[in-house]
This record gives C-alpha cells, sequence and structure tokens, in this order.
C-alpha cells in the first residue's frame, strides 16, 4: 500500500524540479498606441544569474522615463529586487519617493511581475512579460537620461 505522505512526495517532485529562475534577457510588454503616441507597459532585463545579478527596469505609464537598476535575490520560483523612483517637485528639486518590491516568476517562456508598495503591502500590481530579442522600452529610458 502506498502511503499518503508519499504520494504527496511524488507529487510534488514534478513541480520541483520545474521551479527554476528565469534565463538572463529581455522581457517587456511595452507598447505603443497609436492613437495618443503614449508607451504603456514595463520592461525588464535580467543580467547575470549569480550573486552578482542585477536587473534594468522600467515602467511605462505614457512614457518610459527612468531605468531603475537594482541587484536581485534568486527565489526558488524565480527573483525580487526593490527600487526606489526618482521624483522631483515643480522647481525641479529630488523629493524623497516610494519604495518598491517587485516579485518575479517563471510562466512558460516569460515572467510574471507582481509589484508591491513597501509601506502598503495590500496593494499592488502586475504584467505578463514575454521574451523579447531587443531593449524597447529600456533604451527609450535611456534616450531619457
Amino acid at each position: 500500500m502506498i502511503r499518503p505522505a508519499l504520494v504527496a512526495v511524488l507529487l510534488a517532485v514534478p513541480a520541483i524540479a520545474s521551479a527554476e529562475p528565469p534565463a538572463p534577457g529581455i522581457y517587456s510588454n511595452v507598447t505603443l498606441s497609436e492613437e495618443s503616441g503614449d508607451l504603456g507597459g514595463a520592461e525588464l532585463e535580467l543580467i547575470g544569474t549569480g550573486a552578482d545579478a542585477r536587473v534594468e527596469f522600467v515602467l511605462c505609464e505614457g512614457w518610459c522615463n527612468e531605468i531603475l537598476r537594482a541587484p536581485v535575490t534568486f527565489t526558488p520560483d524565480g527573483f525580487g529586487f526593490s527600487y526606489t523612483p526618482h521624483w522631483f517637485d515643480e522647481n525641479g528639486e529630488p523629493v524623497a519617493g516610494p519604495t518598491y518590491h517587485a516579485e518575479v516568476e517563471r510562466k512558460g517562456s516569460g515572467v510574471t511581475i507582481t509589484i508591491t508598495q513597501t509601506d502598503t503591502p495590500d496593494s499592488f500590481f502586475g504584467y505578463v512579460l514575454r521574451p523579447i530579442e531587443q531593449r524597447f522600452g529600456l533604451d527609450v529610458a535611456a534616450a531619457e537620461d
């Protein structure tokens, strides 16, 4: 007779075996609105796989303005990173902005990203990003620097 605990372990093996972080590369869902000319979505590039791995990330809300760079911490299902966007007041002076934490998980050949403002963890938003060959939103933001 097969014991229930053994069945649970055997059923979990395929899930554990397939759990691995996303491959280094560029993941995006940034699109251009033909009607307004606005850019919307998110794009990230995972650079590296070891202790020095990092991400370059852009959130496009009308336009892709700022590349956010951060080290990543790998998890069993993907990786996480935190960032604080640079905000400015009406005079162009820097002001303190919120810090966000992003959790990225593999989803097929792409990834899902869930972003939470650290001081309001019950509020979050997310995207499904597909792999792409060349940077798009990140290059738009790089041109803004």
